[in-house]
């Protein structure tokens, strides 16, 4: 990550300055690291009513998430 380095001329001193940029990198780089997070920000779904609606991981999903490993196998009950 490139941070801007400017020199303040006053005191001699150096003081990082982050741009926008920087931060929306890092931001994107924090969603793009926890699968919750991007679910919630990227994926949407359609409720029982229609509308447009974030993804939210329920309990049990998020406890299959937290656990989750190489192979897993996922019993689908039907309505």
């Amino acid at each position: 990550m490139a941070l801007k380095i400017k020199q303040n001329e006053v005191k001699g001193k150096r003081k990082t300055v982050r741009s926008a940029k920087d931060t929306k990198l890092e931001r994107y780089n924090q969603i793009m690291d926890d699968f919750v997070l991007f679910c919630a920000e990227f994926v949407k779904i359609v409720d029982n009513h229609g509308e447009l609606i974030p993804f939210v991981l329920n309990k049990e999903q998020s406890d299959f998430v937290n656990t989750m490993e190489k192979f897993n196998i996922i019993l689908k009950s039907r309505r």
